[in-house]
Protein backbone atom coordinates (compact mmCIF):
# COMPACT_ATOMS: atom_id res chain seq x y z
CA UNK A 1 0.00 0.00 0.00
CA UNK A 2 0.73 3.37 -0.52
CA UNK A 3 -0.06 5.07 2.34
CA UNK A 4 1.53 2.53 5.39
CA UNK A 5 -2.46 1.54 6.19
CA UNK A 6 -1.35 -2.28 7.82
CA UNK A 7 -0.03 -3.03 10.91
CA UNK A 8 -1.93 -2.05 14.71
CA UNK A 9 -3.09 1.45 13.37
CA UNK A 10 -4.86 -0.05 10.30
CA UNK A 11 -8.32 -0.15 10.93
CA UNK A 12 -8.25 3.50 12.36
CA UNK A 13 -6.60 5.09 9.71
CA UNK A 14 -9.17 3.43 7.36
CA UNK A 15 -11.95 4.94 9.51
CA UNK A 16 -10.23 8.49 10.11
CA UNK A 17 -10.06 8.34 6.38
CA UNK A 18 -14.36 7.45 5.93
CA UNK A 19 -14.67 10.31 8.72
CA UNK A 20 -12.57 12.51 7.02
CA UNK A 21 -14.81 12.26 3.88
CA UNK A 22 -17.91 11.66 5.43
CA UNK A 23 -17.32 15.02 7.63
CA UNK A 24 -16.58 16.91 4.15
CA UNK A 25 -19.26 15.62 2.09
CA UNK A 26 -21.74 16.83 5.29
CA UNK A 27 -20.25 19.77 5.50
CA UNK A 28 -19.83 21.16 2.13
CA UNK A 29 -23.52 20.33 1.88
CA UNK A 30 -24.03 22.71 4.70
CA UNK A 31 -21.99 25.13 2.97
CA UNK A 32 -23.50 25.23 -0.36
CA UNK A 33 -27.31 24.30 0.21
CA UNK A 34 -27.63 27.45 3.00
CA UNK A 35 -26.19 31.22 2.92
CA UNK A 36 -25.58 31.27 6.18
CA UNK A 37 -24.05 28.41 5.89
CA UNK A 38 -21.54 29.56 3.26
CA UNK A 39 -21.04 32.86 6.04
CA UNK A 40 -20.17 31.00 8.35
CA UNK A 41 -17.59 28.59 6.48
CA UNK A 42 -16.09 30.74 4.08
CA UNK A 43 -15.92 34.67 5.56
CA UNK A 44 -16.56 34.16 9.96
CA UNK A 45 -14.60 31.23 10.42
CA UNK A 46 -11.82 32.69 8.42
CA UNK A 47 -11.54 35.42 9.57
CA UNK A 48 -11.04 34.09 13.46
CA UNK A 49 -8.55 31.72 11.42
CA UNK A 50 -6.49 34.85 10.34
CA UNK A 51 -6.40 36.67 13.76
CA UNK A 52 -4.94 33.29 15.11
CA UNK A 53 -2.41 32.86 12.60
CA UNK A 54 -1.29 36.43 13.01
CA UNK A 55 -0.96 36.01 16.88
CA UNK A 56 1.12 33.01 16.55
CA UNK A 57 3.41 34.56 13.88
CA UNK A 58 3.66 37.56 16.09
CA UNK A 59 4.42 35.18 18.99
CA UNK A 60 7.07 33.37 17.29
CA UNK A 61 8.94 36.29 16.10
CA UNK A 62 8.85 37.53 20.06
CA UNK A 63 9.91 33.62 21.34
CA UNK A 64 6.48 33.19 23.59
CA UNK A 65 6.81 29.36 24.23
CA UNK A 66 2.92 29.00 23.72
CA UNK A 67 3.54 30.04 19.98
CA UNK A 68 7.10 28.46 19.19
CA UNK A 69 5.73 24.93 20.07
CA UNK A 70 2.34 25.44 18.62
CA UNK A 71 1.23 22.87 16.28
CA UNK A 72 0.46 25.17 13.62
CA UNK A 73 3.82 27.38 14.06
CA UNK A 74 5.68 23.58 13.97
CA UNK A 75 4.15 22.09 10.90
CA UNK A 76 2.37 24.36 8.92
CA UNK A 77 5.36 26.98 8.35
CA UNK A 78 5.57 26.37 4.81
CA UNK A 79 4.24 28.92 1.85
CA UNK A 80 2.32 26.37 0.34
CA UNK A 81 -0.32 25.78 3.15
CA UNK A 82 -1.20 29.29 3.35
CA UNK A 83 -1.53 30.16 -0.47
CA UNK A 84 -3.79 27.23 -0.51
CA UNK A 85 -5.45 27.80 1.89
CA UNK A 86 -6.53 31.48 1.22
CA UNK A 87 -6.52 31.01 -2.97
CA UNK A 88 -9.37 28.01 -2.02
CA UNK A 89 -11.54 30.78 0.60
CA UNK A 90 -10.85 33.45 -2.57
CA UNK A 91 -12.53 31.37 -4.90
CA UNK A 92 -15.35 30.39 -2.41
CA UNK A 93 -16.16 33.78 -2.15
CA UNK A 94 -16.43 34.37 -5.71
CA UNK A 95 -18.46 31.27 -6.46
CA UNK A 96 -20.72 32.67 -3.52
CA UNK A 97 -20.50 36.35 -5.51
CA UNK A 98 -21.87 34.42 -8.46
CA UNK A 99 -24.47 31.85 -7.21
CA UNK A 100 -26.14 35.02 -5.16
CA UNK A 101 -25.22 37.52 -7.73
CA UNK A 102 -23.35 39.63 -4.75
CA UNK A 103 -22.09 43.01 -6.43
CA UNK A 104 -19.75 42.26 -9.20
CA UNK A 105 -20.94 38.39 -9.18
CA UNK A 106 -24.03 39.30 -11.00
CA UNK A 107 -21.80 40.79 -13.92
CA UNK A 108 -20.92 39.44 -17.05
CA UNK A 109 -17.45 40.22 -17.18
CA UNK A 110 -16.98 38.21 -14.11
CA UNK A 111 -17.68 34.49 -14.99
CA UNK A 112 -14.48 33.65 -16.32
CA UNK A 113 -13.39 34.42 -12.63
CA UNK A 114 -13.66 30.66 -11.78
CA UNK A 115 -11.20 29.76 -14.88
CA UNK A 116 -8.65 32.41 -12.91
CA UNK A 117 -8.77 30.99 -9.52
CA UNK A 118 -8.91 27.58 -10.66
CA UNK A 119 -5.66 28.02 -12.70
CA UNK A 120 -4.51 30.00 -9.57
CA UNK A 121 -5.08 26.81 -7.38
CA UNK A 122 -3.44 24.61 -9.85
CA UNK A 123 -0.36 26.59 -10.79
CA UNK A 124 0.46 27.09 -6.54
CA UNK A 125 0.41 23.39 -6.52
CA UNK A 126 3.17 22.99 -9.69
CA UNK A 127 5.51 25.76 -8.07
CA UNK A 128 5.41 23.33 -5.66
CA UNK A 129 6.01 20.34 -7.49
CA UNK A 130 8.63 22.49 -9.65
CA UNK A 131 10.21 23.67 -5.54
CA UNK A 132 11.16 20.31 -4.94
CA UNK A 133 12.25 19.06 -8.13
CA UNK A 134 15.21 21.82 -7.76
CA UNK A 135 16.01 21.41 -4.23
CA UNK A 136 16.14 17.65 -4.04
CA UNK A 137 16.60 16.56 -7.74
CA UNK A 138 17.50 12.76 -7.32
CA UNK A 139 17.95 13.30 -3.35
CA UNK A 140 16.10 13.60 -0.30
CA UNK A 141 15.44 17.32 0.74
CA UNK A 142 14.20 18.44 3.95
CA UNK A 143 11.12 20.96 4.17
CA UNK A 144 10.74 23.64 6.05
CA UNK A 145 8.22 21.68 7.92
CA UNK A 146 10.40 18.55 8.77
CA UNK A 147 9.76 16.15 6.82
CA UNK A 148 11.83 14.48 3.81
CA UNK A 149 10.75 14.73 0.64
CA UNK A 150 12.36 12.60 -2.83
CA UNK A 151 12.45 15.38 -5.57
CA UNK A 152 13.14 14.31 -9.31
CA UNK A 153 11.67 14.32 -12.94
CA UNK A 154 8.40 12.68 -11.26
CA UNK A 155 8.04 16.10 -10.04
CA UNK A 156 8.68 18.02 -13.32
CA UNK A 157 6.43 15.66 -15.49
CA UNK A 158 3.34 16.31 -12.75
CA UNK A 159 4.35 20.37 -12.80
CA UNK A 160 3.84 19.90 -16.29
CA UNK A 161 0.64 17.71 -16.17
CA UNK A 162 -0.80 20.67 -14.02
CA UNK A 163 -0.37 23.26 -16.81
CA UNK A 164 -2.36 21.34 -19.34
CA UNK A 165 -4.81 20.53 -17.09
CA UNK A 166 -6.04 24.30 -17.18
CA UNK A 167 -5.47 24.28 -20.92
CA UNK A 168 -8.16 21.81 -20.72
CA UNK A 169 -10.32 24.42 -19.25
CA UNK A 170 -13.28 25.21 -21.63
CA UNK A 171 -16.37 27.44 -21.71
CA UNK A 172 -14.81 29.96 -19.58
CA UNK A 173 -18.65 32.41 -20.08
CA UNK A 174 -21.03 29.44 -19.51
CA UNK A 175 -21.14 29.99 -15.79
CA UNK A 176 -24.19 30.33 -14.17
CA UNK A 177 -26.57 30.08 -11.06
CA UNK A 178 -28.64 27.32 -10.34
CA UNK A 179 -32.13 28.01 -10.44
CA UNK A 180 -32.34 27.64 -6.91
CA UNK A 181 -29.54 29.45 -6.04
CA UNK A 182 -27.81 26.51 -4.26
CA UNK A 183 -24.82 25.85 -6.85
CA UNK A 184 -23.04 27.90 -8.95
CA UNK A 185 -22.81 26.04 -12.21
CA UNK A 186 -19.64 25.23 -14.84
CA UNK A 187 -21.24 22.68 -17.00
CA UNK A 188 -17.94 21.92 -19.16
CA UNK A 189 -16.33 20.32 -16.19
CA UNK A 190 -17.41 16.55 -17.19
CA UNK A 191 -16.15 13.61 -15.51
CA UNK A 192 -13.82 13.56 -18.03
CA UNK A 193 -11.91 16.53 -16.77
CA UNK A 194 -12.80 15.10 -13.29
CA UNK A 195 -10.77 12.23 -13.59
CA UNK A 196 -7.97 13.75 -15.08
CA UNK A 197 -7.91 16.53 -12.50
CA UNK A 198 -8.20 13.99 -9.63
CA UNK A 199 -5.09 11.73 -11.20
CA UNK A 200 -2.78 14.85 -11.21
CA UNK A 201 -3.15 15.86 -7.89
CA UNK A 202 -3.30 13.14 -6.21
CA UNK A 203 0.02 12.46 -7.53
CA UNK A 204 0.63 16.21 -6.82
CA UNK A 205 0.19 14.99 -3.03
CA UNK A 206 2.42 11.47 -3.06
CA UNK A 207 5.13 13.47 -4.55
CA UNK A 208 5.02 16.48 -1.99
CA UNK A 209 2.70 15.94 0.78
CA UNK A 210 3.53 12.03 1.35
CA UNK A 211 2.65 12.37 5.43
CA UNK A 212 -0.98 12.69 4.62
CA UNK A 213 -1.88 11.92 1.22
CA UNK A 214 -4.28 9.23 2.52
CA UNK A 215 -6.48 11.96 3.61
CA UNK A 216 -6.04 14.62 1.45
CA UNK A 217 -5.60 12.85 -1.75
CA UNK A 218 -7.91 9.88 -0.98
CA UNK A 219 -10.44 11.68 1.31
CA UNK A 220 -10.64 15.15 -0.19
CA UNK A 221 -10.28 14.31 -4.16
CA UNK A 222 -13.48 11.70 -3.42
CA UNK A 223 -15.73 14.32 -1.77
CA UNK A 224 -16.80 16.40 -4.14
CA UNK A 225 -16.12 13.57 -6.92
CA UNK A 226 -18.80 11.87 -5.46
CA UNK A 227 -21.17 15.15 -4.77
CA UNK A 228 -20.63 15.65 -8.83
CA UNK A 229 -21.68 11.73 -10.15
CA UNK A 230 -24.32 10.95 -7.76
CA UNK A 231 -26.37 14.42 -6.63
CA UNK A 232 -25.06 17.75 -7.90
CA UNK A 233 -23.54 17.44 -11.57
CA UNK A 234 -22.20 20.42 -13.04
CA UNK A 235 -21.28 21.69 -9.67
CA UNK A 236 -17.95 19.70 -9.03
CA UNK A 237 -15.75 22.86 -9.29
CA UNK A 238 -17.77 24.87 -6.35
CA UNK A 239 -17.59 21.51 -4.15
CA UNK A 240 -13.86 21.14 -4.93
CA UNK A 241 -13.12 24.85 -3.84
CA UNK A 242 -15.28 24.51 -0.35
CA UNK A 243 -13.93 20.84 0.48
CA UNK A 244 -10.61 22.01 -0.24
CA UNK A 245 -11.10 25.30 1.88
CA UNK A 246 -12.40 23.45 4.68
CA UNK A 247 -10.11 20.92 4.98
CA UNK A 248 -7.71 23.83 4.92
CA UNK A 249 -8.90 25.57 7.46
CA UNK A 250 -9.25 21.92 10.03
CA UNK A 251 -5.27 21.12 8.90
CA UNK A 252 -3.77 24.42 9.93
CA UNK A 253 -5.91 24.13 13.28
CA UNK A 254 -4.71 20.54 14.10
CA UNK A 255 -2.06 18.85 12.80
CA UNK A 256 -0.23 16.01 13.68
CA UNK A 257 -3.22 13.57 14.25
CA UNK A 258 -3.25 11.95 10.86
CA UNK A 259 0.39 11.40 10.55
CA UNK A 260 2.00 8.06 10.84
CA UNK A 261 4.27 6.69 13.44
CA UNK A 262 7.44 5.53 12.84
CA UNK A 263 10.53 4.80 15.07
CA UNK A 264 12.51 7.57 15.99
CA UNK A 265 15.73 6.22 14.92
CA UNK A 266 17.50 6.22 11.20
CA UNK A 267 17.15 3.08 9.43
CA UNK A 268 18.81 2.87 5.71
CA UNK A 269 15.62 0.78 4.41
CA UNK A 270 13.19 3.20 6.14
CA UNK A 271 11.51 5.93 3.80
CA UNK A 272 12.89 9.23 5.65
CA UNK A 273 9.55 11.30 4.79
CA UNK A 274 7.27 9.82 7.39
CA UNK A 275 9.91 10.02 10.75
CA UNK A 276 8.71 13.83 11.55
CA UNK A 277 9.01 13.03 15.08
CA UNK A 278 12.20 12.49 14.88
CA UNK A 279 12.98 15.43 12.74
CA UNK A 280 10.97 17.99 15.16
CA UNK A 281 12.92 16.33 18.16
CA UNK A 282 16.36 17.81 15.67
CA UNK A 283 14.87 20.99 14.67
CA UNK A 284 13.22 22.43 17.73
CA UNK A 285 15.05 21.19 20.56
CA UNK A 286 18.67 20.19 19.76
CA UNK A 287 21.11 23.11 19.66
CA UNK A 288 24.31 21.57 17.85
CA UNK A 289 26.45 23.86 15.49
CA UNK A 290 25.15 21.89 12.84
CA UNK A 291 23.52 18.63 12.77
CA UNK A 292 23.51 17.28 8.90
CA UNK A 293 20.12 17.89 8.59
CA UNK A 294 20.94 21.28 8.75
CA UNK A 295 23.86 20.49 5.97
CA UNK A 296 20.97 18.67 3.90
CA UNK A 297 18.63 21.67 4.05
CA UNK A 298 21.28 24.14 3.23
CA UNK A 299 22.53 22.14 0.25
CA UNK A 300 25.78 21.50 1.61
CA UNK A 301 25.12 17.42 1.84
CA UNK A 302 22.96 14.71 -0.21
CA UNK A 303 21.24 12.05 1.61
CA UNK A 304 23.58 9.43 1.56
CA UNK A 305 26.26 11.50 3.54
CA UNK A 306 23.87 12.49 5.68
CA UNK A 307 23.36 8.39 6.45
CA UNK A 308 27.28 8.16 6.61
CA UNK A 309 27.83 10.86 9.12
CA UNK A 310 24.96 9.69 11.32
CA UNK A 311 25.81 6.08 11.30
CA UNK A 312 30.05 6.17 11.38
CA UNK A 313 32.52 5.83 8.49
CA UNK A 314 32.12 1.63 8.20
CA UNK A 315 28.21 2.49 6.83
CA UNK A 316 27.99 1.83 3.13
CA UNK A 317 27.22 4.90 1.37
CA UNK A 318 23.58 4.04 0.01
CA UNK A 319 23.47 5.29 -4.15
CA UNK A 320 20.68 5.88 -5.72
CA UNK A 321 20.31 2.72 -7.35
CA UNK A 322 20.61 0.98 -3.84
CA UNK A 323 17.98 3.30 -2.73
CA UNK A 324 15.58 2.09 -5.22
CA UNK A 325 15.92 -1.15 -4.81
CA UNK A 326 15.33 -1.35 -0.95
CA UNK A 327 12.24 1.09 -1.68
CA UNK A 328 9.88 -0.80 -3.72
CA UNK A 329 7.47 2.13 -3.22
CA UNK A 330 9.75 4.39 -5.13
CA UNK A 331 9.47 1.38 -8.32
CA UNK A 332 5.82 1.86 -8.45
CA UNK A 333 5.66 5.30 -7.36
CA UNK A 334 7.88 6.56 -10.47
CA UNK A 335 5.40 3.87 -12.53
CA UNK A 336 2.37 5.61 -11.44
CA UNK A 337 3.38 8.96 -11.89
CA UNK A 338 4.60 7.82 -15.61
CA UNK A 339 1.47 6.29 -16.39
CA UNK A 340 -0.49 9.12 -14.60
CA UNK A 341 1.30 11.99 -17.11
CA UNK A 342 0.67 9.72 -20.22
CA UNK A 343 -2.75 9.60 -19.16
CA UNK A 344 -2.85 13.10 -18.91
CA UNK A 345 -2.01 13.40 -22.48
CA UNK A 346 -4.20 11.28 -24.05
CA UNK A 347 -6.91 12.79 -22.29
CA UNK A 348 -6.21 16.31 -23.07
CA UNK A 349 -5.88 15.36 -26.65
CA UNK A 350 -9.78 13.55 -26.11
CA UNK A 351 -11.36 17.08 -24.48
CA UNK A 352 -9.52 19.07 -27.61
CA UNK A 353 -11.12 16.74 -29.99
CA UNK A 354 -14.86 16.66 -28.52
CA UNK A 355 -14.70 20.12 -27.90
Amino acid sequence: MFFHVYGAHALLQWGMMLVVLAGLILWNEFARRTKMGGIITFLAIPLALTVYFVAIAIGARTGADWAVNNQTHLYMNGWFHYAKLYAALTGCIGFMMIKYKWGIGAKHWFKPFPFVIVAINILIAVASDFESAIKGWNCWWLSSEGVWLYGGWHNVMNGLAGIINIFCMTAWWNVYASKDKKDMIWADMTWVYIVIYDIWNFAYTYNCLPTHSWFCGIALLLAPTVAALLWNRGGWIQNRANTLAIWCMFERHRRGWHRQRQPHRYDRHQRPGTDYQHHRHLLHHQRLEETPHQSLQRGRLRQPEVLQRLHGPRRRRITRSRTMLKRPQNICGRFFFTAAFCGHLHLSRLVFILV
